[in-house]
């Protein structure tokens, strides 16, 4: 069942080889949105749960996809471009120089679990202003089954959208906090401009977030009082979270203006809420 459906009335699904294609893979369901290269605009944004969520990986993303492509059988068609990642995949950020072709695993085994059914993507990154990778464990299954069907798309860093300043920011550092449902935060600090760390975490209520951004922050020995916040993503309790920040950081600015590409009208209030799709 589609949670949401924003389609704009000049899609035209005969003119998909002019689009480009960003498909987010969760265990409950898929988000997708689709630019128009040629007018540089977003005109689709989908996302559709799951009534039956994967539970197991091997076996229940045939069926998934299968549902996914019958409901919007456009997805099938060639695209200009198509970007694919795994919501919540276990992935951590190295440094290239450290990366060899046969310790990627070892390197996120450090931090991760990886299942034995995942397989790994690597995703070329700038972080911190030098040249890195990033690892990141998929479901072979689920990338098997889809590169079957889109066989041109590309498995893009999973975490990627948050290093990107692909959005119009007064600040050059400050703290980027992307609410992503209603128990895990993304977090990156951003010192001249330029991504310094990256982190994400659990949390079960506002002061579980701001305690968590609060030590990210000291960590990289910056001043809480003197940092704003960017906060972007979406949360049922949102409004009191942006209070609390309020609180003890500098600033807190929400919304969010890209500087890389349009909406088409019926989109242009999920920005925020699906700040993965579109900064990248």
């Amino acid at each position: 069942m589609a949670a949401l459906e924003l389609i704009d009335e000049t899609f035209n699904e005969n003119r998909t080889e002019s689009y480009e294609l960003s498909v987010q893979f969760r265990t409950d369901g898929f988000a997708f949105a689709i630019r128009d290269a040629e007018r540089n605009t977003f005109i689709v944004l989908v996302d559709l749960s799951l009534s039956v969520p994967i539970i197991d990986h091997d076996t229940d993303w045939e069926a998934a996809l299968a549902t996914l492509t019958a409901a919007y059988p456009y997805l099938l068609r060639r695209y200009k471009r198509v970007s694919v990642w795994m919501h919540n995949a276990p992935c951590t950020f190295v440094p290239e120089a450290l990366l060899a072709p046969d310790n990627a695993k070892a390197l996120l085994e450090l931090v991760h679990p990886v299942p034995p059914t995942y397989e790994l993507h690597l995703s070329p990154m700038q972080f911190n202003g030098q040249s890195a990778i990033e690892i990141a464990g998929v479901p072979s299954a689920l990338a098997a089954e889809w590169l079957r069907l889109q066989p041109q798309s590309h498995f893009v860093a999973t975490m990627g959208h948050l290093a990107y300043r692909g959005y119009v920011c007064p600040w050059d550092t400050y703290l980027l906090l992307e609410l992503d449902g209603e128990t895990r935060i993304n977090a990156v600090l951003f010192d001249s401009g330029k991504p310094l760390a990256v982190n994400t975490f659990s949390v079960k209520s506002p002061a579980d977030a701001l305690y968590y951004a609060i030590g990210f922050a000291r960590s990289q020995n910056l001043d809480v009082v003197q940092l704003p916040v960017k906060m972007v993503g979406s949360h049922p309790q949102e409004a009191d979270i942006v209070a609390l920040f309020q609180r003890y950081f500098r600033e807190v600015a929400t919304g969010i203006i890209y500087n890389h590409a349009l909406f088409a009208y019926r989109l242009n209030k999920q920005g925020s809420s699906y700040f993965c799709l579109f900064n990248r």
